[in-house]
């Protein structure tokens, strides 16, 4: 059975805050942090398959993800200074956005999470990566954008799609490790 990491990431002090939770959390202590590093890069280099959900948030990552992502980063094995040890397992990213980003719409260029995370993901980390999309998700609340539900719908549906067709593939490489 594959072996998916199960940590999402901590969620730093500011983000607390504008949740308004009334005391964010401290800062960890040097050890605490190394721990912490080291639990994340361990959950990593177990996994046989990964599936990364992730929305677009101001035309970039959450900052939850980014802060993983600095942390991951760091890690002796994994980081920048690794050698690749994920390099070939599979990996899944689903993404949505609220607005339209495809070519040829008014926000075309405006969608900095799909590059940053695929460089971060398969270029450094190595992985095999297989990416299920959908966008104007946002048309089926906003008032504004209900012209677009059809296209919403249709993105939604490729986007399901894309997720099963890679989900069925990354299952059977995870099986094959």
């Amino acid at each position: 059975m594959a072996r998916l990491p199960a940590t999402v990431g901590p969620r730093p002090a500011i983000a607390a805050s504008l949740r308004g939770e009334s005391t964010p959390p401290p800062t960890p202590a040097p050890d605490e942090a190394r721990e912490l590093l080291e639990r994340l890069g361990a959950e990593l280099l177990e996994a046989d398959a990964f599936l990364f959900a992730v929305p677009m948030y101001n035309w970039n990552v959450p900052e939850e993800v980014k802060t993983w992502i600095d942390l991951i980063l760091k890690h002796p094995q994994v980081g920048v200074h690794g050698d690749q040890p994920l390099k070939g397992k599979p990996a899944i990213l689903t993404l949505s956005r609220g607005g339209g980003h495809r070519p040829g719409t008014p926000k075309e260029g405006w969608d900095h999470a799909t590059p940053y995370l695929r460089m971060i993901l398969a270029d450094v980390f190595g992985l095999d990566l297989h990416i299920a999309e959908a966008e104007l998700t946002h048309a089926f609340w906003n008032p504004e954008m209900a012209s677009l539900r059809g296209l919403a719908e249709e993105s939604m549906k490729t986007g399901y799609e894309q997720a099963a067709e890679h989900g069925l593939r990354v299952a059977e490489l995870a099986l094959l490790a």
